[in-house]
């Protein structure tokens, strides 16, 4: 068997089973957006890891070394966001062609070094090796939870409603555009919207700090992979279901734009993944705090379906149909991705 034909979760699991995760001072091991540590501490620390691999995760005729550097950092910083925390250190290392101009090292840690100044991060350590060809970036982001309890994947319960910060589909919509040969000075104020909001996402942060200090939310993820994807995550992890109403999915005026031109289908926003927009479940006598989230950091937030007894995630049409899912989002190895 080869990886492909494993698949990149039961990879994941195949090797976490070679090794022992328990731990007295571990509170979250392999299995959400962060380990968290510090059992019984006031304090709790978080740590994720993420790698990005020139011509899988990114293309730099797609994107700038500057705006590379910052969504490096910021898809951590949205790990982090997912479970409420705040990020403090990060390591950064980087494989290089020996070829390649040191202009690009200087740009892509300009880049870097603008999100971690907004997020008040610190570089603390990495690494940095040749590479024969590809370009390989992997940071490893360290934060705290303090007086709050981590917010899990595996929290979701039978009644619970979900909902989404923001919108869902700019991001894949943006990179479309990019691969179709449309820059970020397009004149079509649309284009630029979608573009940018695949080259430069924003964490949210100040969202994820708000639902934990309110133990608002029973479960939380970021979006990466696929609305629907990420959904299952949870799913699986809280032995649940989740049913997705499809007219419900808060889409942008310059996502539909762009879909209608590039004939997108009805599921793309739904899959196409990298909105690092928070999705989580909320017990019913919870929801109505979720009106000063709104009011408080002008994000958009849509009640987008609910918890049911079962497992997997369920899309359903307007009239209560539900809707044949084909694929759930991005997964590595899968064929054709």
């Amino acid at each position: 068997m080869e990886v492909k034909d494993l698949g990149e979760f039961n990879l994941i699991e195949k090797i976490a089973a070679h090794f022992n995760g328990r731990d007295q001072d571990l509170l979250i091991g392999i299995g959400d957006d962060c380990a968290v540590y510090g059992k019984g501490s006031k304090k709790l620390s978080l740590v994720t890891s993420d790698m990005l691999v020139e011509g899988i995760h990114f293309n730099l005729d797609f994107t700038s070394p500057y705006y590379l550097g910052g969504k490096s950092l910021a898809l951590n910083i949205s790990d982090i966001a997912a479970m409420g925390g705040k990020p403090r250190w990060f390591l950064l290392s980087l494989a290089l062609p020996g070829h390649m101009d040191v202009s690009f090292v200087e740009e892509f840690c300009t880049g870097a070094a603008h999100i971690a100044n907004k997020y008040g991060l610190k570089l603390i350590g990495g690494d940095t090796v040749a590479s024969p060809d590809k370009i390989i970036i992997s940071i490893t982001l360290m934060g705290e939870e303090d007086g709050t309890e981590p917010i899990r994947r595996d929290g979701a319960a039978d009644g619970d409603q979900i909902f989404v910060t923001g919108t869902i589909g700019d991001s894949a919509a943006g990179l479309e555009l990019l691969k179709g040969g449309t820059s970020r000075d397009s004149e079509n104020k649309s284009h630029v919207e979608v573009i940018m909001k695949h080259l430069s996402p924003t964490p949210r942060i100040l969202e994820s700090e708000f639902i934990a200090s309110g133990k608002i939310a029973t479960s939380m993820i970021d979006i990466s992979d696929g609305l629907l994807q990420d959904l299952n995550h949870i799913c699986r992890s809280s032995g649940v279901r989740g049913k997705v109403w499809l007219d419900r999915i808060p889409l942008s005026d310059s996502y539909r734009e762009t879909a209608q031109g590039l004939d997108l289908d009805t599921p793309f926003p739904l899959v196409g993944g990298e909105d690092y927009e928070l999705l989580f479940t909320v017990p019913l006598e919870k929801v109505e705090e979720l009106d000063l989230l709104e009011k408080e950091f002008f994000c958009r937030v849509t009640h987008i379906g609910e918890i049911v007894r079962g497992e997997g995630v369920a899309l359903y049409d307007s009239h209560n149909n539900e809707i044949e899912l084909t694929q759930y989002g991005y997964e590595h190895f899968k064929a054709g991705q």
